[in-house]
């Protein structure tokens, strides 16, 4: 009546929703005990039916990672690449981000530096669009503390108590017979 219009996000209005994802990983070592390599990719089918709306999307996940050890120390980075997401009439959009860590391990301490985002100054930048018949909207948000964030770390492993010596048989299942078989 005056003139202004109101948009209702609620469950009663999602009668359904269906997500299907198909996801490979894949592994390997490229130096023996020192250098790993990993990705994860990922195929995203999303369903999402409403009383007055059917919104399908297909989406993309790829995460890329690297890890090193060398006697105490690890090193670790990772790659996530920018993805998107559907829920509902909302469409989510994710940036890339990237992960540095390094740790040293002293007896029963561990200690670990790690930078993320040291490439997204204003934060990572996640985007909302709202892609209904009625209303058409934009959202950009900034976590500026997620943006160039350094975090150091210290971890005490405590182990205390009554330690048992778990002797293991070793099973040998060598085959030195010829294969001839003897009457």
């Amino acid at each position: 009546e005056d003139g202004k219009y109101y948009f209702e996000y609620s469950n009663n209005n999602q009668k359904g929703y269906r997500h299907l994802q198909f996801q490979t990983y894949a592994a390997i070592e490229l130096v023996k005990d020192h250098l790993n390599a990993s990705v994860v990719s990922a195929i995203n089918r999303y369903f999402n039916f409403g009383d007055t709306y059917t919104h399908c999307y297909t989406g993309y996940y790829n995460r890329f990672q690297f890890d090193g050890y060398y006697k105490n120390w690890s090193l670790s980075v990772s790659l996530n690449l920018k993805s998107k997401m559907l829920s509902g009439e909302t469409l989510q959009s994710y940036a890339t981000t990237a992960d540095f860590s390094t740790r040293y391990r002293y007896k029963s301490f561990q200690y670990g530096l790690e930078i993320m985002n040291p490439f997204l100054p204003d934060g990572n930048p996640g985007k909302q669009e709202t892609i209904s018949e009625y209303v058409q909207k934009e959202v950009t948000q900034y976590n500026k503390n997620y943006g160039n964030m350094i975090r150091f770390t210290v971890a005490w492993n405590i182990d205390f108590g009554r330690k048992y010596n778990n002797k293991q048989k070793q099973i040998n299942q060598a085959d030195y017979e010829s294969g001839i078989i003897k009457l």
